[in-house]
């Protein structure tokens, strides 16, 4: 977590300019499906006349939670990022990402990495950070501090 604020903002940027990128092609599926939060399942019935509901997603999202979470900066320890953070909800997270700067890149990708880490067992995680808008915040302020960095004349 740390290791960010022993670099430089050029290594920061080398180091997650690759990525960050790859996500923006999700950016417009992501705005499309805000507010969206309609868990399609599956009724299966049982021998033993049990019934397991098993959700259904669309392609889209499928591909975006295998890509995103086969890249390196997903962050199995997502945990410690939200204690030093004290994120508890969507609305935390949304906070930390609105003030968000180049020194934490780390917190979006831990933010990130909880939705795609947490949806491989419970998937209606994926959804639910898709619908809340935190999926797409996270994504968009990478690709904004980078931008911001980016550009040839800076005055701050």
């Amino acid at each position: 977590m740390l290791e960010n604020e022993q670099l430089s903002t050029e290594q920061i940027l080398e180091k997650y300019r690759d990525d960050a990128a790859l996500l923006m092609k999700y950016v417009p599926y992501l705005k499309k499906k805000l507010g969206e939060y309609k868990p399609q399942l599956h009724k299966v019935e049982g021998e033993d006349n049990r019934s397991i509901m098993i959700p259904i997603f669309d392609s889209t999202l499928l591909q975006m939670a295998e890509e995103v979470g086969s890249l390196q900066f997903m962050n199995e320890n997502y945990a410690y990022v939200y204690k030093k953070y004290r994120m508890t909800d969507s609305n935390d997270e949304l906070y930390q990402i609105n003030k968000a700067g180049i020194q934490n890149m780390d917190l979006l990708w831990g933010i990130l990495s909880k939705y795609i880490l947490k949806g491989r067992v419970k998937g209606l995680i994926w959804q639910e950070g898709v619908a809340n808008g935190v999926m797409l915040a996270a994504i968009q302020k990478m690709n904004d501090i980078i931008l911001f960095w980016t550009k040839e004349d800076k005055t701050l």
